[in-house]
């Protein structure tokens, strides 16, 4: 499209020997489109359009052994453009504002590229992998998904609509903790998943799901009255939207790069694990928020199942 173009003509430019990081590059334009509420194509029909706009332009891995990754040679930002304004730290953009993939990551997940539901697509060579438990990754295979910039952010909020009538027994405040403790619950979910350490997902869930097990900061009557209410599922809706994609992110930072094969038969076990993990644990909630969360979990499932196929092949 000619705002896509005129975009790339306004902010980028030929330079021999200077280079870009792909993902980086992709990351601005992410940003571009949440910005002015525009629709985002996927990395491959941009790949295909910034080549267009740029002739020549050539694709190199660059960086020290083992830490490469894929950059645009030959073009560089304009010095002229905003896009001089954002760092990238830790191999991540810093923007301000809105996270950029907030709204990309759910046309993204929840439909394929023909638009059709995700679980009636393939898996890629699923043949090939044996079904093997987490328990045999070592030390050596973790390390180099342990990194100490490990850190989930959240950029959402419950928001109340002021004439909307709480149920009885339900105040402000209740809500407000129920935030806190629902991006806690989060943060604990992304700490085990980042570090291989699936086992423990499940427990996190029943702990915070469960009668059973659920810390009672909030009586049970008073946390499924509060679940009922359509900005507090859609406030987890997109806050797991937030968990998973960058879950995804830090697990499967560049598809080409070498795995473990025991950290690949490992994330794909988890993937075909967790719908009946979290099936579980909702028990009685109401019904919408069950299909919320079924519908992203199975969506991060398929994610992985879908990355770690390509990252095998490749």
């Amino acid at each position: 499209p000619l705002f896509q173009v005129q975009w790339l003509v306004d902010n980028f430019e030929p330079a021999e020997g200077c280079s870009l990081r792909r993902s980086t590059l992709y990351s601005f334009y992410l940003q571009h489109c949440s910005d002015q509420k525009l629709e985002a194509v996927n990395p491959a029909s941009f790949g295909k359009l910034i080549r267009s706009v740029f002739l020549g332009l050539r694709t190199r891995r660059l960086g020290t052994r083992g830490n490469s990754k894929y950059h645009y040679y030959g073009i560089r930002v304009k010095q002229n453009s905003s896009l001089n304004a954002f760092s990238d730290e830790h191999g991540g953009l810093t923007f301000r504002g809105n996270n950029a993939f907030a709204n990309f990551k759910n046309r993204r997940w929840s439909t394929s590229n023909d638009g059709s539901s995700p679980e009636n697509k393939p898996n890629i060579n699923d043949q090939s992998y044996s079904s093997q438990s987490e328990s045999t990754l070592s030390q050596a295979d973790t390390k180099q998904f342990i990194h100490e910039n490990n850190s989930l952010i959240i950029n959402e909020s419950i928001q109340m609509d002021a004439n909307i009538q709480l149920p009885d027994g339900v105040t402000q405040d209740d809500i407000k903790r129920f935030e806190g403790i629902y991006k806690d619950h989060c943060l604990k979910l992304f700490d085990v998943i980042t570090t291989l350490d699936f086992g423990s997902v499940e427990q996190i869930w029943l702990q915070f799901w469960s009668h059973s097990g659920r810390d009672e900061t909030i009586p049970l009557a008073l946390f499924h009255s509060i679940c009922s209410l359509n900005s507090v599922q859609d406030f987890i809706k997109n806050s797991d939207y937030q968990l998973y994609q960058q879950s995804v992110e830090r697990l499967i930072a560049d598809i080409l790069s070498p795995m473990p094969t025991s950290a690949t038969q490992a994330i794909r076990t988890f993937g075909k694990s967790v719908d009946g993990w979290l099936r579980a644990a909702l028990g009685h909630l109401p019904e919408r928020l069950k299909t919320i969360k079924l519908t992203i979990i199975n969506a991060f499932a398929m994610t992985l199942r879908r990355y770690t196929s390509i990252n095998h092949l490749a």
